[in-house]
């Protein structure tokens, strides 16, 4: 992909939930973790995520279904939302 806004590459793993992936839900937040510098694309359910509600794609991914998302290239590092904590900290280690 030309012109990758990026710093991460467009291989890189981030996380997205199912709905985004599989049924075309909207994304609602975006999260740059301070701790690693992933990616967390989020759609707009309030329920709490579990494990199986998360699903790892390339970042090119998300890109070619949104390309409004290079908009989002140098969204700056934050904390994660706590109700990720858990997501992640299972994911390591599998």
């Amino acid at each position: 992909m030309p012109d990758w806004p990026f710093d991460e590459p467009q291989h890189a793993a981030v996380i997205a939930t199912r709905r985004i992936i599989e049924q075309g839900a909207w994304v609602a937040h975006v999260y740059h973790d301070m701790d690693d510098g992933g990616w967390q694309f989020l759609d707009s359910d309030p329920a709490p995520s579990r494990l199986e509600d998360a699903k790892l794609v390339p970042l090119r991914r998300m890109v070619e279904r949104d390309p409004a998302s290079r908009d989002i290239s140098d969204l700056p590092l934050e904390i994660r939302p706590p109700c990720f904590e858990a997501l992640i900290s299972s994911q390591r280690t599998l």
